[in-house]
């Protein structure tokens, strides 16, 4: 998350997931949430903290209360996942450009997914846009697509329809073009 209201927005999504699921009718009638503390209906485990939460909405902590379940309830029908890019970054576009390359670099190590590496990852449309019928365009997208952006052989396979064989073999082509024009600088 970039910024703090993202958690916010969040804190909210969750609390109003059994609801959406259909569980119950209300946060509240949920006991395994945070919501009732939250709210001020129950007293907070010594395990949860909700001050930085009711601290968003006001400092008096009656106030701060009824604006929480007042912004709790006002959140139902609104999702976050327009927002998350990759299934991991809530934040702006320069964000997710930032974090991108780090969840890269990590990413086998933390066994993120390689949804998540690629947050940035434009849609095979997107990278395949005006190729028409040139072949070296095709390529270098097709290149472009497993090492900048994390596509695999079979996705790019079902986007253009090519075998997984014979991308790869462009793959290693275009590799060993470029470390021959490495090697001769």
């Amino acid at each position: 998350m970039e910024r703090e209201s993202h958690l916010l927005e969040l804190a909210r999504y969750i609390v109003l997931n059994p609801v959406r699921a259909e569980t119950v009718g209300h946060p509240s009638e949920y006991p395994w949430s945070s919501y009732r503390a939250t709210a001020g209906e129950i007293t907070p485990s010594d395990l949860l903290t909700v001050s930085w939460i009711l601290f968003q909405f006001a400092r008096n902590l009656r106030q701060a209360r009824a604006a929480y379940r007042q912004f709790v309830m006002e959140g139902q029908g609104i999702s976050i996942w327009d927002d998350v890019k990759g299934g991991i970054l809530l934040g702006t576009e320069q964000f997710v450009e930032k974090m991108g390359p780090l969840l890269r670099e990590r990413g086998p190590d933390l066994e993120i997914s390689r949804l998540q590496r690629y947050p940035d990852q434009p849609s095979l449309n997107e990278i395949f846009d005006g190729v028409g019928i040139d072949r070296q365009l095709r390529n270098t997208r097709i290149y472009e697509a497993v090492t900048r952006y994390g596509y695999t052989l079979t996705a790019i396979h079902r986007h253009i329809g090519l075998n997984p064989s014979t991308l790869s073999r462009i793959i290693k082509r275009i590799d060993k073009s470029r470390d021959d024009a490495k090697g001769r600088v």
